[in-house]
């Protein structure tokens, strides 16, 4: 049996899961439409930790079973559902932030709500699922059109970004040579803070993509079969590892997300307490 880096589950799970909790109960952070995003974006990992990590771990702990082709099959299609998943909603992000800075008039007519925002999650869900299907088709079939799927959300998705980034560029040019309300000032710091946020979580996952393209490129070399197995399985918890890194990056690059967080998890540890006091006080009384 070989060994490679195990993803944490549990860890992931629950970092997103604050995430989301964050943002759905901080006002002050569902206030910026691009964090509501970061949290839908936030339900994509939280699935990888509940679901996927802990199918590629069954799979490291028992290759060798009959079931195991089974296992592997099945933990592939749902590493691609919710991996594409991701990529709509990141794209999701960019677009938001490219009709916020590059387009602000068309951003305040068309009037982006959390409804509105919750149907987009919804149709990137489906649309990963539907992208499955040939899967059960032709396999062959099935890497082409998820390869043309891939190709094509990865650039809108760093168009969205350069674009945004010289547009934020001529702002600061303008803000510095003119004078504008404080209100308009401000609008613009946040949207600069959302562009660095999404920035920094793109880098990311293509860092954690470079080494399975790497190690899928030398499994067509005359390396041996175990050393190349064994590459892939540790480029895949790479990957995997990738969805306990954007709620870090969150609390690292945004001050309310770091506040909520913190309040969150207070909030449970007293509880907590308060449960295991209870506990105690009736079992005291019992004796």
């Amino acid at each position: 049996m070989l060994s490679a880096p195990n993803p944490p589950g549990p860890v992931t799970a629950v970092f997103n899961a604050l995430t989301m909790l964050a943002v759905k109960m901080k006002p002050r952070l569902r206030a910026q439409k691009s964090n509501i995003l970061v949290a839908l974006l936030a339900s994509t990992d939280f699935v990888v930790g509940v679901i996927v990590q802990p199918l590629f771990i069954t799979l490291l702990l028992d290759e060798a079973s009959s079931g195991a082709r089974a296992v592997q099959v099945f933990t592939r299609a749902a590493t691609g559902y919710v991996f594409n998943a991701s990529l709509v909603h990141l794209a999701h992000i960019s677009g938001e932030q490219y009709l916020a800075i590059k387009h602000s008039f068309v951003y305040t007519t068309i009037r982006i709500t959390e409804v509105r925002l919750l149907v987009a999650s919804a149709f990137a869900w489906l649309l990963s699922l539907s992208l499955q299907i040939p899967r059960a088709i032709d396999i062959t079939v099935f890497h082409i059109v998820n390869n043309v799927f891939i190709v094509l959300f990865i650039a809108s998705i760093v168009f969205c970004l350069v674009a945004v980034f010289f547009e934020t560029r001529r702002h600061e040019r303008q803000i510095t040579a003119q004078q504008v309300t404080q209100q308009a000032s401000k609008q613009f710091e946040d949207n600069k803070k959302a562009l660095k946020l999404t920035s920094i979580i793109v880098a990311v996952l293509i860092l954690c993509y470079v080494p399975l393209i790497v190690s899928t490129i030398l499994y067509q070399s005359a390396m041996s079969v175990e050393t190349t197995h064994m590459l892939i399985l540790t480029a895949v918890s790479m990957v995997l590892l990738n969805s306990v890194f954007n709620p870090i990056i969150c609390a690292v690059r945004i001050r309310e997300f770091r506040l909520a967080f913190s309040e969150l998890a207070s909030r449970n540890v007293n509880t907590a307490e308060a449960g295991a006091n209870g506990l105690l006080a009736e079992a005291e009384e019992r004796n």
